[in-house]
């Protein structure tokens, strides 16, 4: 019994004979598909016929039509045609991609690994790249509203190990090491700040704010969610203060806001 990815397009081939069991040619589109998912009620296809020739033809099972487990019976009628029985198995489970943004772009790490844009395995990997930077550096890469090309290049070493070999998973090879250390030491220069906003425009202390630090982004937590930058200045004007730009109300809202020191290259 051939298997059926759950929830995907699947083309099946079929062929049609009479009653002698010679095979029917030009049909056309002119047969009827019905379709049982796992013991339920006969219902009417929707997906594409077509004629191969020869007796030959070819019908293409709907994503709506395998998302179910389980056995999917398809029976093919058509006049002066024997009925088609054919029996497939419904199996496996739907990942849904990660919206991202991670380190590593799909285009990106597809033109690593040169495997498509939309790879499972590849996709599955880009997120648990990102955590596993985190977790060895300290510092959420993705985050960045301009990426580091060493956290890039250093993701595309743990991508590549990864894809090659899964029993890698959760490790680095020994060849990122060196680009590891680069980055735990690039993450001290960074600053989360978690603050309440004002009721109005105004400046909002800060300790850790420096004259001249770049204000890499700022998340809503509480009240308000996603990215708030635009509600509070780019750049520390002054120190230990951060500059509330909107004249809205955000007395009870929170925010978690990334700085970074003005000595050091923004775009990493």
């Amino acid at each position: 019994m051939k298997r059926i990815q759950l929830e995907s397009t699947e083309l099946i081939v079929f062929v049609m004979v009479d009653d002698t069991s010679t095979e029917v040619p030009d049909l056309g589109t002119d047969f009827t598909v019905q379709i049982s998912k796992n013991g339920e009620a006969f219902e009417a296809s929707a997906g594409d016929k077509a004629e191969v020739g020869l007796g030959y033809y070819s019908y293409e099972l709907t994503a709506d039509e395998t998302d179910t487990l389980g056995a999917l019976a398809v029976v093919i009628t058509a006049d002066g045609c024997i009925q088609q029985n054919l029996i497939y198995e419904v199996s496996g489970s739907v990942w849904d991609v990660p919206a991202g943004p991670n380190v590593l772009s799909a285009v990106e790490a597809s033109l690593m690994l040169r495997c498509d844009v939309d790879d499972q395995v590849m996709l599955q990997y880009l997120p648990l790249i990102d955590q596993y930077l985190l977790n060895a550096t300290g510092h959420d890469w993705a985050a960045d509203t301009v990426i580091s090309d060493t956290a890039k290049a250093a993701a595309g070493m743990v991508l590549t190990s990864w894809y090659d070999n899964p029993g890698a998973v959760g490790n680095a090879p020994t060849s990122v090491l060196g680009l590891l250390v680069q980055l735990e030491a690039e993450a001290l220069k960074y600053k989360k700040v978690f603050f309440t906003g004002m009721s109005g425009a105004g400046s909002i202390w800060m300790e850790a704010a420096r004259e001249g630090a770049a204000v890499l982004s700022v998340t809503g937590v509480a009240g308000v969610s996603g990215d708030q930058r635009a509600k509070f200045e780019s750049v520390i004007s002054e120190d230990g203060l951060l500059a509330q730009t909107s004249g809205d109300d955000l007395s009870e809202c929170q925010f978690v806001a990334v700085l970074k020191h003005p000595a050091e290259d923004v775009s990493g």
